[in-house]
């Protein structure tokens, strides 16, 4: 395993509320999926939380003694009320919910109303949703650390995709130019000459998640650029911008062509961009298969970003069919009604079939086929005038109970299924008979 992979499962390993099972033992425990996760969680802790680090498990499970408590009320109190009223969960109900999934899953109070779990009325459903920290220690020990499918650093920052896609075939977004404090190249790394070209633009850091730093600006005319304040600069003068948010931020920045949706996709969302995140899986057979998908797309127009965290609206597709399930946004916790409607346009989403999805499906598939080191990897796409075109590329991608709710749960759903396959497999393989990370029946 990569030191990369051993400090994302170190990080990613501990929540609140706190994942007590890293100190069980699973000899005796039965095989079901979820105690195989919690195993290979385990497992993951103790075989990288070596020297210095091991006192921080101890530390961070003694601090959670003061800090669920705290979460659990400062919840309750903001969003008990309307859970209460949207899904007829009672204060009691939601308090007892938010202790059964700290006692079973490990669920945060914060997740469980911002995936709008009150909805199952303390069903059994309840307990197929797990915490994203679950899912992702268990991607990068199990996935990530399969000997045939160890991870480069190629999809860690977007200048390397971009030059990875370039170099393996697959449809990307091309930069004009790379910006770093020192000076502009092109995406080529020869030195930059000319002038950027007098169309709408993308400046974006190749390393920043969600979003962040991300601006727009949007050509105006006589070679000028407006970003969403009314600043207007000069083609040179945005470049100085680029080199100077270089500097203030310490990434190196993009700058490209802002996207155009294609023409089928008007039907969906105007003239407001979309894109989609995609999520491929190698299969017991070793095949990519899409296992996730959701539509993503400004509230409003004007925004830089459709990310979640910087006020997208996403829709649940079905993999299968491509059928847009209903969106949720950042503020469900206080707002917990799903939308049925694009927000901005008033255009039905729900119940819609995602055009050209067939073309998605086949690009997703083929791009991963040129990305075979990684056996889990979430595209960031666009379907654009000229087909299917990647953005980046995540890994793991993000897989937290929100995004578990359009599989009723992780619990159950291909995906984990076929995590929990890859679980069983890592511990079946490295794990002795008589290891406490050994299930009763693994086989």
């Amino acid at each position: 395993m990569t030191d990369n992979t051993e400090r994302t499962a170190w990080t990613a390993s501990i929540g609140t509320p706190a994942a007590f099972h890293v100190l069980w033992s699973f000899r005796h425990r039965a095989a079901s999926d979820l105690n195989v996760l919690r195993a290979a969680q385990s497992a993951a802790v103790h075989r990288t939380a070596t020297g210095g680090k091991a006192p921080g498990i101890g530390l961070r499970l003694v601090m959670w003694i003061v800090r669920y408590p705290v979460d659990l009320a400062r919840c309750l109190v903001r969003f008990g009320g309307p859970a209460r009223r949207v899904y007829q969960r009672s204060l009691p109900g939601q308090l007892a919910d938010l202790l059964r999934v700290a006692r079973t899953t490990g669920i945060q109070p914060r997740d469980y109303y911002m995936a709008g779990l009150a909805r199952f009325g303390g069903g059994e459903a309840l307990d197929r949703f797990v915490p994203a920290r679950l899912y992702e220690t268990v991607a990068q020990y199990c996935i990530a650390g399969h000997p045939d499918r160890v991870p480069t650093a190629t999809i860690d920052d977007k200048a390397l995709f971009e030059r990875a896609c370039r170099e393996r075939g697959v449809a990307h977004v091309a930069s004009f130019c790379v910006v770093t404090a020192d000076g502009v190249t092109t995406s080529a790394g020869d030195a930059w000459s000319g002038a950027l070209p007098e169309t709408d633009l993308v400046l974006k850091p190749t390393a920043l998640l969600q979003g962040k730093a991300i601006e727009r600006w949007v050509a105006v005319g006589d070679g000028h650029f407006a970003d969403r304040s009314g600043v207007r600069l000069t083609g040179d003068a945005l470049l100085a911008h680029a080199r100077q948010r270089a500097a203030t931020v310490g990434q190196t920045f993009l700058i490209q062509p802002y996207l155009r949706n294609h023409p089928d996709l008007a039907s969906l969302a105007g003239d407001m961009l979309v894109t989609l995140r995609v999520v491929t899986l190698r299969n017991e057979q070793g095949d990519p298969e899409l296992v996730h998908a959701m539509l993503r797309t400004l509230k409003a127009p004007g925004a830089a970003v459709d990310n979640y965290t910087s006020g997208g609206i996403h829709f649940g597709i079905n993999v299968e069919t491509g059928r847009l399930g209903s969106g949720m946004t950042a503020d469900l916790g206080l707002n917990p009604v799903p939308h049925t409607t694009h927000p901005a346009n008033g255009i039905r989403m729900e119940g819609r079939t995602m055009p050209l999805w067939h073309d998605i499906r086949t690009f997703v598939s083929a791009a991963h086929e040129r990305f075979c080191e990684y056996g889990l990897i979430g595209w960031d796409i666009a379907v654009t005038p000229r087909g299917v075109v990647a953005i980046e590329a995540n890994f793991p991608p993000s897989m937290d109970p929100g995004d578990q709710v359009w599989h009723g749960g992780l619990i159950g759903s291909r995906v984990g299924d076929l995590l929990v396959w890859y679980a069983r497999t890592r511990l079946a393989a490295s794990e002795p008979a008589g290891s406490r990370w050994r299930p009763r029946g693994l086989g």
